[in-house]
Formats: structure tokens, sequence, C-alpha cells
């Protein structure tokens, strides 16, 4: 069994998020634009919805 990272990266014009495994395989990737106007709930609300896409269907560990 392989352990999941998720990474996420909010840009200034982009949002980008992606899986990886610990062996060294990306499991998927997604992109976005920054969200404008730009505010925190905004900003969390696209990156959680690109989190949920890309773990969909899979199982937390912890």
């Amino acid at each position: 069994m392989s352990n999941l990272i998720l990474a996420l990266d909010f840009g200034g014009t982009k949002f980008a998020a992606a899986v990886t495994d610990n062996r060294d395989s990306w499991i998927g990737k997604d992109l976005m634009p920054a969200p404008a106007p730009a505010s925190a709930q905004a900003d969390y609300a696209g990156m959680l919805a690109m989190a949920r896409k890309l773990l969909a269907g899979r199982q937390a560990a912890a």
C-alpha cells in the first residue's frame, strides 16, 4: 500500500493541485485560474474542489 501526498499551490494567477505517492508516481493533477476577485472563501472553495476531484474514490490512511 502506498501513501498519498496532496500538493497544493495557491498562486497569484493560477492554483494547482497534484496527488503523488511514495513510489514517485504522479496520480493526478489539476489547474484552475485564481478566482477573481480574490478572497479567502473563493480561494478555499476552489482548492477544496480540486482536492476532492483528485482524491475521489481514494481512502485516507489517517
